[in-house]
């Protein structure tokens, strides 16, 4: 699966005893209603296991196509039920644009002080 979003933050590598390694970082997949232009805020966290593709190569804004598989697993919770757990696990990420400082991109608004009807 493919899916393309802002970098919103990348986390640190954690190494373990084993020598396995996993880091994790944030994709903003906000999306806007064309009709409303109602935000529909969303943030998913990817894992990448053991060095597959390396996000610190992309700067926070910019706009990144990965592709990750979904992992799932069934676990037997304290209380005897059974609980489930994802993970999106990235194994690869494409550069598609820089992010755009939000500042820097609007146009200023001119203000139309003509107060006729017609």
């Amino acid at each position: 699966m493919d899916i393309t979003g802002k970098l919103h933050s990348v986390g640190e590598t954690k190494t373990f005893d084993s020598g396995f390694q996993v880091q994790e970082f944030y994709l903003d997949l906000t999306r806007f209603n064309q009709m409303t232009g109602e935000k529909y805020s969303n943030h998913a966290r990817f894992k990448i296991f053991n060095e597959k593709c390396n996000p610190d190569q992309y700067k926070v804004g910019d706009i990144i196509k990965v592709g990750f598989s979904i992992n799932g697993k069934s676990f037997a919770k304290d209380d005897g039920s059974v609980g489930f757990a994802q993970d999106l696990v990235a194994y690869k990420i494409d550069f598609v644009r820089e992010g755009i400082n939000q500042t820097e991109s609007q146009e200023p608004i001119e203000e139309d002080h003509d107060d006729l009807p017609f």
